[in-house]
């Protein structure tokens, strides 16, 4: 974080997050399996997710192409993430407040929006039980662009 600029940093961040939705987009054009129990792919998409959610916080589509790359259907998908986020972040704590990033006046914040948040984790669960297996999926990979496009400008 003290090497890269922001400037330069969020458009690859952003680049690297469209180039993974669009590979993914052609191998599945081209009907080539990806397993998930690939240890090369467990490692690069371990070190982009680590590296991407430390820089930028943006890990979300990278693991939301490495856990629609497992098949796992929508509960797990969101379950799994769930863990994953959870694990992540609170490795990242330390990190985080070692770099000021986590200061007192963040943390009075997010608790005046957790409420907030409680009620998106709401609306969200009552949304993906109401959407088929494949409608989920579009919408994981669609959220994943629409993610990291902005990131690019």
């Amino acid at each position: 974080m003290g090497v890269l600029s922001e400037a330069i940093f969020k458009p690859l961040l952003g680049a690297i997050i469209v180039a993974i939705v669009c590979l993914d987009l052609v191998r599945r054009a081209a009907k080539v399996e990806l397993r998930a129990e690939s240890h090369l792919l467990e490692a690069v998409m371990g070190i982009i997710a680590g590296a991407s959610t430390m820089i930028g916080n943006a890990a979300g589509p990278v693991m939301t192409i490495y856990l629609l790359s497992m098949k796992l259907p929508k509960e797990d998908f969101v379950g799994t993430g769930a863990w994953f986020y959870f694990i992540i972040n609170l490795f990242k704590l330390p990190f985080s407040i070692a770099l000021g990033i986590v200061t007192w006046t963040t943390l009075k914040s997010d608790f005046a929006l957790f409420p907030l948040v409680l009620l998106g984790s709401l609306v969200g669960v009552l949304a993906m039980k109401r959407m088929s297996q494949s409608l989920f999926n579009v919408a994981a990979e669609v959220l994943a662009v629409v993610g990291g496009i902005p990131m690019l400008f």
